[in-house]
């Protein structure tokens, strides 16, 4: 009998057993396409908030700079150009939003466009807009980044549930092998155990949909253990056809590293953001005649994300990073003794950074 076939009416007779008097391929299409829609759902709302934080982090970052620009060299015609890049990374970040993001967006947006109206018209109000501008953006980043752990706590998630079926594939195909080659039906049983309680594992982190699905599974791998007892002719294509079952699901999971490593790198670009956003703090702080525990609190704060992204980088930018991270270190001990050379050690600072950037995104 054909293998497939054979299959077909295994699950067939497991599905009419609880009731269900609808066909295999039928159930298994269904079962597959909800899965799919899940999967692709929580791939999508990721792989958006991902792109959200980060466009808003460049919205910051442009806000500052703008900010900087305006209390430095007075340069109206560049706060302006910033402020227009800051829109165009808060238009980006609209689109990859949700609906209370976005009305959020929509307001900072409104507030950047009355800003610009200031600037033009000389209105002294300008600066303390500006100010209020880069709170604002802060604020609506603070939100993007909650919504970011809870989107990556769902991604996480589906990771460890590919991993337990992979386990649970390597178990079954090891039971074949047991009863096909060892001619052990004792190691097969084993083997089955193993994959029935990687069912399990999988299950504490599937989705409600797929939890029912592989408790299903895991009754299948309970009946095998039954059959290998009796010493059935039937053990090998039951373990053929749950191996199959399980491909199905681990299918659905095959984007999901690569989608790991994409947001990885979207990670990685947001803390670079973050540090030259804090460098930026530290320099306007500094000029402010801020107390030196704040100017002191933004270095560190940028360090720290220099800091972190060491473990993600190649040898060649963990040096650049450990330079940074060094540099940022003498310019605290300027900000320290009060030393006039503080200012332009921070300003060195920004300049490195951006070459930093800037030789990352050519691939230099």
């Amino acid at each position: 009998m054909n293998p497939i076939f054979k299959k077909n009416i295994t699950t067939t007779l497991l599905i009419c057993s609880l009731g269900l008097c609808i066909s295999s391929p039928q159930v298994l299409a269904q079962a597959n396409i909800h899965q799919e829609v899940l999967q692709k759902n929580t791939k999508q709302n990721w792989q958006d908030t991902i792109k959200s934080q980060l466009k808003l982090a460049q919205a910051k970052l442009s806000l500052l700079k703008a900010q900087n620009e305006l209390w430095f060299t007075k340069n109206k015609e560049t706060t302006q150009q910033l402020l227009n890049e800051s829109l165009k990374n808060l238009e980006d970040a609209w689109k990859s939003s949700d609906s209370i993001t976005r009305a959020q967006i929509k307001d900072l947006t409104h507030r950047v466009d009355q800003t610009k109206k200031l600037l033009a018209q000389k209105n002294k109000d300008a600066m303390f807009e500006m100010n209020s501008l880069v709170d604002h953006s802060q604020s609506i980043l603070n939100t993007a980044l909650i919504q970011t752990q809870e989107k990556r706590g769902d991604f996480k998630n589906e990771v460890s549930t590919q991993y337990a079926l992979l386990i649970a594939k390597g178990a079954e195909l090891k039971a074949i092998i047991a009863l096909e080659v060892d001619q052990s039906p004792e190691k097969a049983f084993q083997e089955i155990v193993k994959a029935e309680h990687a069912y399990q594992q999988a299950s504490k982190t599937a989705n409600k949909a797929l939890a029912k699905e592989l408790s299903l599974l895991k009754r299948r791998a309970t009946d095998i253990q039954r059959s290998i007892n009796d010493h059935s002719n039937a053990s090998k294509s039951q373990i053929e056809s749950l191996i199959s079952a399980t491909e199905a699901h681990i299918d659905g999971y095959q984007k999901a590293i690569e989608q790991s490593s994409e947001a990885d790198l979207v990670r990685h670009r947001y803390a670079q953001i973050e540090a030259q956003s804090a460098l930026l703090k530290a320099k306007l702080a500094l000029y402010s005649n801020e107390t030196s525990s704040i100017v002191l609190s933004y270095l560190e704060e940028s360090k720290g994300w220099y800091n972190s992204l060491k473990s993600q980088s190649s040898t060649q930018w963990h040096d650049q990073l450990s330079n940074m991270s060094i540099h940022i270190d003498e310019a605290k001990e300027f900000v320290h003794s009060k030393d006039t050379q503080a200012r332009t050690k921070i300003s060195e600072l920004l300049e490195q950074a951006a070459v930093i950037v800037k030789k990352e995104e050519s691939g230099n």
